[in-house]
């Protein structure tokens, strides 16, 4: 009888409802983690992304300041490869201590303070300076420990340039406000200062401080103020510019008001200057004085004066020079050269060349003369003057020469009637 050889068969542990669960526990957990590593890669890419496009200079260093990583930005701003940097001591790329401060004490402060804010210069490739506006912060990780700095920074180095400019175009504005004599304002439409120089001080007799931000009611006497506001209102709405005399006993002043427009073209604001002519209206009401009784002095006693400037060529003739030729002043040209010819005609033709030789002399050599002429006006009458000259000299030059021409007639006729008598 034969018997089946019975095979052993090696026992399989049978899986329990428990063990299933944790597998598919086991499963899920592996499935979560690689979407997590997955989501981790893409928002890495995107900051990646992000950080490549952005305009501000991105810089990552550890906590040794040696450059992990770089930005396309931060690159091309110092003209070099991302690989050249990466690598190097953040010190690479410079600093100037008389515009901002080290590399070294920007590492120190964020380390110690855990962020820092500031200027900084770096200098690219070919040694030229970029200002920069820095930020810099600590990198932790996820225990709170830190791990590395971030720097983020913006180039204000055009900017810089421009606020440069503009306070050197500002201090040279003052400058020149402030050397004028007159009175120079700035004011909006409501009246009030915004612009005012030293001479503006000086006349209202209160600190700068306490003139520009005021409006004009606070620094002048009601009628005063509402005058000026009146004409500002009416520069402001005409856009013409406004000149006037402004007599405020004892004094006179001459005021002008310019319409200053806006960068969408209309007049906000008024630009006042005001010169205090009281002294030069007193001279110049002196001096018409002094020159009405000049005049009505040569007319009584016939005698007119001139004057030749040998520099410019030109000559000056008083009122009663003009009577003597029979000459009004608006016949000839002011100051024209004219004058002399005119005159010369006035000569009996053998005198003439006796008078331009003798003016020669003296303009040329400085000989003065004293001569006396039969003479013939312009308007006919016959004459004996008398005429006179001597240069003025500056230094060793003949300037000017002065002159004198007197009517003598009378004279002449008296000396006729005494010879007349004596025979």
């Amino acid at each position: 009888m034969a018997f089946k050889k019975k095979v052993s068969r090696k026992e399989v542990p049978m899986q329990t409802s428990g063990d299933l669960a944790e597998l598919t526990q086991l499963r899920q957990r592996v499935k979560d983690l690689e979407k997590q590593l997955s989501r981790h890669h893409v928002e890495q890419h995107l900051q990646s992304m992000v950080l490549e496009q952005i305009q501000e200079m991105v810089t990552i260093t550890d906590l040794r300041g040696i450059i992990t990583y770089v930005n396309q930005a931060q690159a091309q701003k110092l003209q070099r490869a991302k690989e050249d940097l990466v690598g190097k001591p953040v010190a690479t790329y410079g600093h100037d201590l008389e515009k901002g401060v080290s590399q070294r004490e920007i590492i120190e402060k964020t380390l110690s303070q855990g962020q820092w804010h500031g200027e900084v210069v770096n200098f690219d490739i070919n040694n030229q300076p970029i200002l920069i506006n820095c930020r810099t912060t600590l990198i932790h990780n996820e225990d709170g420990l830190p791990v590395g700095m971030c720097g983020i920074g913006t180039d204000i180095t055009q900017r810089r340039q421009a606020e440069d400019k503009l306070k050197e175009s500002e201090a040279a504005l003052k400058a020149i406000l402030n050397a004028s004599t007159e009175t120079i304002s700035l004011t909006d439409s409501h009246g009030t200062i915004l612009i005012a120089n030293e001479a503006l001080v000086r006349k209202l007799q209160n600190p700068l401080e306490e003139i520009v931000g005021c409006n004009v009611y606070e620094l002048f006497p009601p009628d005063i103020a509402a005058r000026r506001m009146t004409n500002i209102q009416q520069v402001i709405e005409t856009g013409k510019p406004l000149s006037f005399l402004d007599q405020r006993e004892p004094f006179i002043f001459e005021s002008h008001f310019f319409p200053v427009v806006d960068e969408t073209g209309h007049v906000s604001r008024v630009a006042i200057f005001a010169m205090d002519i009281t002294r030069r209206t007193q001279a110049e009401k002196a001096l018409q004085q002094s020159q009405s009784l000049l005049n009505a002095t040569q007319e009584l006693t016939h005698v007119g004066g001139w004057e030749w400037d040998v520099v410019s060529q030109t000559i000056i003739w008083t009122d009663e020079t003009y009577r003597i030729h029979g000459f009004s002043p608006d016949e000839l040209p002011p100051g024209s050269p004219e004058h002399i010819r005119h005159s010369l005609s006035c000569y009996n033709p053998e005198d003439r060349q006796v008078v331009r030789e003798a003016f020669r002399r003296c303009a040329e050599q400085g000989q003065a003369y004293d001569l006396q002429f039969p003479f013939t006006a312009a308007d006919g009458r016959r004459l004996w003057i008398r005429t006179m000259a001597r240069p003025i000299w500056d230094q060793e030059r003949i300037v000017k020469v002065i002159g004198n021409i007197v009517d003598i007639t009378q004279h002449k006729q008296d000396e006729e009637a005494l010879q007349e008598s004596e025979e």
